[in-house]
């Protein structure tokens, strides 16, 4: 393949990894909305409901725990349900960048260890891998 279609190929992976990423971080935080606003609705209702019901039957210290328990239980089902989870695709795309962007430069598994480490940001590794192409075909003519 071409440099350029290599480029391609890199930045679509990468744009696909961020987009997945996202998605992946406001599911989460919709899930953690979602608990929070059970744990709210649970401290409202279940309070005043729960506190009549349990405390004139086995007295407020025992009212008072149940309803404590009850909101606990729900709270902490919630978070499990919006806890992080590895995004297969994501991660596949993210490989495809790096196989396409060591490719576009030539580099060897050494060399590519070193363009991981060394380019934190891959915009700047794709311009710098542009600058040299353009340097390379400059050089040709």
């Amino acid at each position: 393949m071409r440099s350029l279609d290599l480029l391609s190929v890199a930045a679509q992976a990468e744009s696909l990894r961020w987009r997945r990423e996202a998605s992946g971080a406001a599911q989460r935080l919709v899930w953690r909305a979602a608990a929070a606003g059970f744990a709210l609705a649970a401290v409202v209702f279940l309070h005043v409901a729960g506190w009549i019901a349990l405390a004139e039957a086995q007295g407020p210290m025992v009212a008072a725990l149940g309803i404590a328990a009850v909101d606990l239980a729900l709270a902490g089902a919630l978070l499990l349900a919006g806890r992080r989870r590895t995004d297969v695709v994501a991660l596949e795309a993210m490989h495809v960048r790096q196989l396409a962007l060591a490719r576009v430069t030539g580099a060897g598994m050494a060399q590519e260890g070193l363009l991981l480490l060394g380019w934190r940001v891959p915009a700047m590794a794709i311009g710098a891998m542009l600058v040299e192409q353009a340097i390379k075909a400059a050089r040709r003519r």
